[in-house]
């Protein structure tokens, strides 16, 4: 964690996401045409950073936490947010290869974040 916004594996603040100076931070980076990437922060900077931002944002390697169970991982509120922020997310290939990628688009599936 920073000051200014708070990681995922953050135990002393774990609820915390953006501070005031995080939202300038962030309102900046529009300003400069910066991509902002969320990964590995925990959920409330994720909501918080949707909320703030007028552009879409990256979650550059990650993956579900109902689909791989870490907690350094998307929950599916925080999922769902970039998605209707217009999120680039890129998951992380792990293990189990193709039995994995199928839960995956299931899973998604199943929040209603797109249809097949």
């Amino acid at each position: 964690s920073t000051s200014w916004a708070t990681s995922n594996n953050d135990k002393v603040r774990p609820n915390r996401g953006l501070s005031s100076f995080g939202k300038d931070v962030i309102h900046a980076m529009n300003e400069l045409g910066m991509a902002i990437d969320v990964a590995h922060t925990n959920e409330q900077t994720i909501l918080d950073t949707c909320a703030t931002t007028n552009a879409p944002i990256l979650c550059t390697h990650s993956a579900c936490q109902e689909v791989v169970p870490l907690d350094r991982l998307a929950s599916d509120k925080s999922i769902t947010q970039l998605f209707w922020n217009g999120a680039l997310i890129f998951p992380i290939a792990r293990k189990g290869g193709d039995m994995l990628l199928a839960k995956l688009i299931s899973h998604i599936k199943d929040c209603g974040l797109f249809a097949a």
